[in-house]
């Protein structure tokens, strides 16, 4: 509740009445032609007395606003701190002389102040600073390396591959893909496709295919035969059946991005390169959800092939990934994995992957596309899937990723009540430029390597807007514990 605050005349300057001030409280009404005038300690007060006829006296405030301002969202009852150090003016109408005046301040205020709400502002700023510090090392350390990487452009090395595909009722999208796996130019390969206990068309279409394709490799799963499983055991009996050293792995509604695909993976593979790390993109439509759901492929694909590069690799995407079968077998399949619905690809890449054994490609035409959903509620679904494979990383790969989230979360929430309470609004917004500008030159560079340039304007915006749907999702997962496959 706002309360008046009156002016006192006294004796200042030789021979007239001018103005002090006993009192001040912001946001008032503007002064009227009274002696007892009230005050606003946002905006210059013109005053005019009317024992002083013409004289017109300016009072201003030089340190009440930033002070108060500074203090405001560490209290509700913000106005009630007006009062402190309040150092102000007064000027005469033609601004000649100047009288600095100390207003007293409230022993239990001053003590407020410097126990309490400078300390907490002091804090909020310290965890500001230290959250944007550690995005930055995040970007120029990390995130950088796939800025300004350089994908290979000679075709060297060409084993033989195996391409292995599982897939479950997906009759529509095999009618479509699996021309376009047998358009790759390349000497040697074959396609092993798993049809998981389809109920569709999916067997008549690759019989069909079978007799186009001599290479094409068909392994069928039956429900009678085989009891509830998931993606694990059908890719496990793809790898045992493929007929090749070097496995490509993919999913039935991803596509080549041409058709030198096939040549750009396996071209990674040498003595000492056993795992080849791709990024599979979601394809480019209209909407808005289509590119926030694009930005979170792009920015896991931006943190995993990134840490990839610096050694500390934690994971691959099952819709572009190669490894060879003795690498599969040596550390025993999924066998340590088989009670988790998911992490067919991440977990084991978790497991097996090292800084010695792995390698990332980049070039476009190794890149694969897929479908992204069309509704929200099919996307959540989805990465409520995805996200139930996290808990399970290394220790090293969770602080890792738990950092980074975390700072993200950090630097928001503090520039936020940073900028509310006007703490040192230059120094503020001097660091969340800082971190803005670095984070936008590496993106730039980044998405044209990634072919995603068009997602450049709305990257804050996603940013945040992802930083609300991610514990939304992982809230919802708490309530669900199984998540089939298809």
């Amino acid at each position: 509740m706002l309360r008046d605050f009156p002016l006192n005349c006294n004796d200042l300057f030789s021979g007239k009445k001018l103005i002090t001030l006993g009192a001040a409280l912001s946001v008032l009404p503007p002064v009227g032609r009274t002696t007892c005038a009230q005050l606003t300690a946002r905006h210059t007060v013109a005053i005019s007395q009317s024992s002083f006829k013409n004289d017109l006296f300016f009072i201003r405030f030089n340190k009440i606003i930033g002070e108060c301002k500074r203090t405001q969202f560490f209290s509700p009852c913000y106005h009630k701190f007006v009062h402190y150090y309040v150092n102000y003016f007064v000027y005469t109408k033609n601004c000649k002389d100047v009288k600095k005046i100390k207003g007293l301040v409230p022993l239990q205020l001053k003590v407020f102040y410097f126990m309490i709400a400078f300390p907490i502002g002091v804090l909020v700023f310290s965890i500001f600073c230290l959250a944007a510090m550690v995005q930055l090392l995040y970007y120029l350390l990390y995130y950088a390396r796939l800025a300004w990487f350089n994908p290979k452009s000679d075709f060297h090395t060409q084993p033989p591959i195996s391409v292995v595909i599982c897939a479950k009722n997906e009759a529509l999208k095999l009618h479509k893909s699996i021309p376009l796996f047998f358009q790759q130019e390349y000497p040697q390969y074959q396609i092993v496709v798993v049809n998981d206990c389809s109920v569709d068309e999916s067997t008549d279409i690759l019989e069909e295919f079978q007799k186009k394709y001599a290479n094409l490799h068909v392994v069928e799963l039956n429900e009678d035969d085989i009891k509830a499983h998931d993606k694990k055991l059908a890719l496990t009996l793809g790898i045992k059946g493929a007929k090749y050293e070097h496995l490509l792995l993919t999913d039935a509604d991803c596509v080549p991005g041409d058709n030198q695909w096939i040549a750009c993976m396996a071209r990674n593979f040498s003595n000492d390169k056993e795992v080849v790390i791709g990024y599979g993109p979601y394809k480019k439509t209209s909407g808005f959800l289509n590119k926030l759901i694009r930005f979170d492929a792009f920015f896991i694909g931006l943190q995993y092939l990134s840490f990839s590069l610096a050694g500390k690799t934690y994971m691959g995407v099952g819709r572009n990934l190669a490894y060879t079968k003795t690498l599969f077998f040596r550390h025993k399949g999924f066998a340590s994995q088989y009670h988790i619905q998911s992490g067919d690809d991440d977990l084991f890449i978790n497991k097996v992957a090292t800084k010695q054994n792995t390698i990332i490609e980049l070039h476009p035409s190794s890149f694969t596309y897929s479908d992204p959903k069309t509704s929200l509620g099919a996307w959540i679904k989805q990465k409520r899937r995805h996200l139930t494979t996290a808990k399970h990383y290394k220790s090293s790969h969770k602080m890792m990723l738990g950092l980074g989230s975390l700072t993200q979360y950090l630097f928001f929430i503090s520039f936020a009540a940073l900028l509310f309470s006007s703490f040192e609004p230059t120094i503020v917004l001097a660091i969340f430029g800082l971190k803005v500008v670095t984070q936008i030159v590496v993106l730039r560079k980044s998405m044209i390597l990634m072919k995603e340039s068009d997602l450049l304007f709305f990257a804050i915006f996603f940013e945040i807007l992802l930083l609300v749907f991610y514990p939304i999702i992982y809230i919802g997962n708490a309530f669900v514990k199984k998540h089939k496959w298809k």
